[in-house]
């Protein structure tokens, strides 16, 4: 009878991998087909487009900052001149020289304003003056006459203003003669913004080209500004007046795409909301010219998603099959090699490749336990639970060639209990256990943590002493004797003694110490036991 090989058993609703590389194929086909379209054409290149008018804004909020900036420190420049005892005293008559010896062209160029107006308490005009910058020349504005503020200007600051004065400050645009004026007005204070106040301090900047191009250099955008005609309208069908207060336009910039340029325009608001200027930021639709390209280069690439489908019929077959049959071999040679059991492939799948590579990972755990467990026997004394003979000769000859290296200080204690044949012959072999047992945990509770210390054979142990010399050696060992010698071992109570040889690390090595450390054990006992004997190297 022809034998058959059994069925692989497959879990219900699980594909076999034969099923998912032909689905595979198929859903290859479908994606390369029609995705590239669908995608490209309905997201791809609108998400372009939004991308650029978001730059756009941004770039518009960068400017309008750049703006806010500049009304900002042109505020603060009044209010250091505003709030000053010499400016204080001037207002009121008192301080003739202020002008000649403050208010000199050089002020204003230092200070990049071009106009200035100094008003008394009633709101009547004590001192005004506007300049060209670049000639120096004087220039009348209508603004800064005094007809602008005899008959009341929402500028001016009057007697019967109240303190707190941290917030007194007007600031905005207007419309002059000669273009669009960022203004700040403070009330005039003494020193350290104390009151009464006795009149206004009023400073304006031209908004002009060189302004703008310092604002482009600071944000990095290209603008442009076009003052608006007078009368121009909010949107809403009415004009504005002038009134107190002014601003830059709060609302979201306009967007509107002209061919290959994306703009983004906000406007510059007088006193009582009046559109004074727009401001206009350009910027190249980049973005979307190169998404249009890419997508028509992606449309004829359709042609190539023929190849592009065994490709990944091929990297599914490494994945699913090729890769973990390969990382299993790998770990297999490895382990072979090193002994050593720690990989795993922590593959989670539930078909064939899956419960092949689970069922290993677990055979894998159970060796690495049983490798660990036969390690610790091979390495620990069963009796003392102390490290074995082989554990403390590796010990030694690692520490002494390390101490050898670095030219580090190696001391070696050989300890051997006192009449111990004679315990185990009266008393039996279960006490003289007991007394192993007593003497062990005596050792592990008086050295160091980097002391290392062990069962060398019967009734003998070796302690290591890293960075430790002879005399500390010395020491170390009759701590040890004395120690022992205190203890009581076993239910019976039991006394011993142990002698105990010293010796140091020399040119000899670890045998040379092992040797020598059993001759001054030797020694030790021949000079009548319980006590410590010395080896030097020297000797």
């Amino acid at each position: 009878m022809q034998r058959t090989s059994p069925k692989p058993e497959f879990q219900v609703g699980v594909l076999s991998l034969n099923t998912k590389a032909r689905l595979t194929i198929a859903a290859a086909w479908l994606v390369a087909t029609v995705s590239i379209v669908i995608i490209e054409s309905a997201i791809v290149l609108p998400s372009f487009l939004d991308l650029e008018a978001r730059e756009a804004v941004k770039d518009a909020g960068r400017v309008s900052g750049a703006f806010s900036a500049e009304l900002a420190d042109l505020a603060k420049v009044t209010r250091d001149w505003a709030a000053w005892e010499e400016t204080w005293r001037y207002v009121q008559g008192d301080n003739p020289g202020f002008v000649a010896e403050n208010l000199s062209d050089e002020t204003f160029i230092s200070l990049e304003i071009q106009a200035m107006a100094l008003l008394d308490a009633e709101g009547h005009l004590v001192w005004a003056r506007v300049i060209d910058s670049s000639t120096r020349d004087e220039i009348h504005l209508v603004e800064f006459s005094p007809e602008a503020f005899d008959s009341g200007s929402f500028l001016a600051w009057g007697a019967e203003t109240q303190g707190p004065y941290a917030a007194a400050i007007r600031r905005g645009f207007m419309r002059t003669a000669a273009g669009i004026v960022a203004y700040a007005s403070c009330p005039v204070l003494r020193n350290y913004e104390e009151g009464p106040v006795r009149g206004s301090l009023i400073q304006g900047r031209l908004l002009s080209e060189s302004l703008f191009e310092k604002l482009r250099e600071r944000t990095r955008v290209s603008f442009g500004v076009e003052a608006l005609p007078t009368g121009v309208t909010d949107g809403s069908g009415g004009t504005h007046a002038t009134g107190p207060e002014v601003a830059i336009g709060h609302d979201a910039p306009a967007i509107a795409r002209d061919g290959r340029l994306m703009r983004a325009s906000f406007t510059l608001d007088g006193a009582a909301g009046e559109p004074l200027a727009q401001v206009t930021v350009e910027r190249p639709i980049d973005i979307m010219s190169r998404g249009r390209t890419t997508m028509y280069w992606s449309l004829g690439s359709l042609l190539v998603t023929l190849a592009g489908v065994l490709v990944a019929l091929t990297l599914l077959l490494h994945r699913t099959v090729l890769g973990p049959i390969g990382q299993l071999t790998r770990m297999v040679i490895s382990i072979r090699t090193t002994g050593v059991f720690v990989a795993r492939l922590g593959l989670r799948r539930s078909d064939e490749v899956g419960t092949l590579a689970a069922n290993f990972d677990a055979m894998l755990d159970l060796l690495s336990e049983k490798t660990r467990a036969l390690s610790e026997m091979a390495a620990t004394d069963g009796l003392t639970e102390m490290p074995n003979r082989r554990s403390i000769l590796e010990a030694l000859a690692r520490e002494s060639a390390r101490a050898g290296r670095y030219a580090e200080p190696l001391a070696l204690l050989m300890i051997d209990i006192d009449h111990f044949k004679q315990v185990n012959d009266t008393r039996g072999h279960a006490v003289g256990d007991l007394v192993l047992k007593g003497v062990a945990a005596t050792l592990r509770a008086t050295v160091r943590n980097s002391d290392f210390a062990g069962r060398y054979g019967g009734e003998e142990f070796l302690v290591i002493l890293p960075h430790q010399d002879e005399r500390g050696a010395l020491i170390a060992a009759e701590r040890i004797r004395h120690r022992i010698a205190a203890s009581e071992m076993g239910p019976a109570r039991l006394r011993v003694t142990v002698s105990i040889g010293v010796c140091s690390i020399g040119a000899d090595g670890a045998d040379g110490m092992l040797a020598r450390a059993d001759c001054a054990m030797y020694a030790a006992k021949e000079a009548g036991r319980d006590r410590v004997s010395c080896e030097s190297a020297s000797a």
